[in-house]
């Protein structure tokens, strides 16, 4: 189990799908995106993942213009249990 520096567990998948969720990006949109392989299902699929694998989780992050880490922090911006704020996205 992957946890962030409070120790709270994150589930990658469900953060995921937020982060698409608040750029307005369907999942049939993300799936085009990352290639013919994918499908609006798996990425259904994906987001349910409690732990996605890091190439993936690279390319998503580069599709929805999610920086990987923050700085000071170890945790990808996907990887956080809460929701960083706009703030830390813009100057950290």
């Amino acid at each position: 189990m992957i946890t962030d520096h409070d120790g709270r567990p994150i589930h990658q998948g469900r953060n995921i799908k937020r982060f698409r969720e608040m750029l307005g990006i369907k999942q049939e949109a993300l799936a085009y995106e990352l290639g013919a392989d994918w499908s609006q299902k798996e990425i259904s699929l994906l987001e349910q993942k409690e732990t996605v694998e890091d190439g993936i989780l690279a390319q998503v992050s580069e599709i929805l213009k999610i920086p990987r880490c923050l700085s000071g922090y170890k945790k990808y911006v996907i990887g956080y249990s809460t929701m960083p704020s706009k703030h830390e996205l813009i100057y950290n």
